[in-house]
C-alpha cells in the first residue's frame, strides 16, 4: 500500500510491502511482527518501534537501495523533523503498515429491474426477493 502522510510541516510518502518487515528485521534486529502480536508482554515495543517503520516505508517509497538502509541513514531520516512530528504521526504510519484496515462501507451496484440479487443469482422460484423461506 501506497500513501502520503503529513509528518510535520513535510508530506512522505509511506510505502509497505510483504518485504516491509523483513527490512525491518534487516536493518534493526528486531522482528516487528512478533513484537506487536506479543500480547504476553514478553517483547516491549520500543518507544521508536514506530519511527523505524516509517523509515522503511518512506526508503521503499522513495525507491531506495534497500540492501544500504542501515542505523545511520535511519538516524539521518530523522534529523529532517521536529522532535514529535513522528510521535503525532504514529496512527497515520500504523494504517499504512496495516493496509488501511479500516472499512469503508460502500453499498453494492445492484440490478436496477430486481432481476437478480447482489451476487448476480436469481430469485428463486415463489419468492420476490430471493430469500428462501426454508
Amino acid at each position: 500500500m501506497y500513501k502520503e502522510i503529513q509528518i510535520g510541516e513535510k508530506t512522505i510518502g509511506l510505502k509497505a510491502t510483504a518485504s516491509t518487515t523483513y527490512r525491518f528485521k534487516q536493518v534493526f534486529k528486531r522482528d516487528i511482527l512478533k513484537v506487536m502480536m506479543d500480547t504476553s508482554g514478553a517483547q516491549q515495543a520500543e518507544e521508536d518501534d514506530v519511527m523505524r517503520l516509517a523509515y522503511i516505508m518512506a526508503m521503499s517509497a522513495r525507491g531506495e537501495d534497500m540492501g544500504k538502509l542501515n542505523e545511520d541513514s535511519y538516524i539521518g531520516w530523522l534529523d529532517q523533523f521536529d522532535p514529535m512530528d513522528l510521535f503525532i504521526a504514529q496512527e497515520d504510519i500504523m494504517e499504512v503498515f496495516q493496509g488501511n484496515r479500516k472499512t469503508e462501507e460502500t453499498q453494492k451496484k445492484t440490478s436496477t429491474d430486481g432481476a437478480t440479487d447482489d451476487n448476480g443469482a436469481l430469485p428463486t422460484a415463489g419468492d420476490a426477493d430471493g430469500a428462501s423461506d426454508q
